[in-house]
């Protein structure tokens, strides 16, 4: 197997642990780093993780680009046989790819519902609801009011209408941290800290305990970087 070939398929395979430790990753010299290359013009304010791994994954489409190329080529062309010669590499290297990310998923098991509920921002009361899953914490802004929010139970057959409030946060490096105002938390993950409210002393216990049991179990399960 070429390097190269062998490169990509590791790097497919633990993309998603790529990312979370890019975005994650709490060491301060480390976050001042990865601020400054966010920030410097020729990334025009997209995130570091965006412009390394996105561009990357493109490969994934390669085949199909070649597969045209190859289709409406001329036979007699000097450039057919090699065309062909690389159409048939990616297609084997995509395979491998597509092995290799399964693989990864695996072990980390299928994504699972854990918990949903109705949340605040603790200083500006702003309604959220909360969608933890068993690899990531989910924040949205209801679109349409909820009767009876304090008392509203939301399930994953729950049909309600949601706008993303913030990037979902994955719980591998969540932290869960108890506050001192009543019924109150807060969620902290590299330099993202912010504090919520549950609508009583019995909301607040269950989502504590099931974001903290998720987070142990994702790193019983993470796959690691090599």
């Amino acid at each position: 197997m070429f390097a190269p070939q062998l490169i990509q398929e590791k790097f497919f395979a633990k993309e998603s642990t790529i990312w979370r430790s890019l975005s994650e990753r709490a060491n301060p010299e480390f976050r001042k780093t990865y601020r400054a290359c966010c920030q410097h013009g020729f990334a025009k304010g997209v995130s570091l993780s965006y412009h390394l791994l996105l561009p990357m994954a493109r490969i994934t489409r390669y085949p199909l680009i070649f597969e045209k190329m190859v289709k409406y080529s001329s036979a007699e062309s000097q450039q057919y046989e090699s065309l062909q010669n690389a159409y048939q590499l990616l297609k084997a290297l995509c395979a491998r790819t597509n092995a290799g990310v399964y693989l990864a998923h695996r072990e980390i098991g299928a994504r699972s519902f854990v918990h949903a509920g109705i949340l605040y921002k603790t200083k500006s009361n702003r309604m959220l609801v909360g969608l933890l899953y068993s690899d990531f914490l989910l924040l949205a802004t209801p679109n349409h009011p909820i009767l009876e929010p304090d008392f509203a139970k939301i399930t994953k057959n729950t049909d309600i209408s949601l706008t993303l409030y913030k990037t979902p946060l994955m719980v591998k490096n969540l932290m869960v941290l108890p506050s001192s105002e009543d019924n109150s938390f807060q969620l902290k993950t590299g330099d993202f800290v912010t504090s919520l409210k549950a609508p009583n002393s019995s909301a607040r216990i269950l989502w504590m305990t099931n974001a903290e049991e998720i987070r142990m179990n994702s790193h019983l399960k993470q796959p690691t970087l090599h």
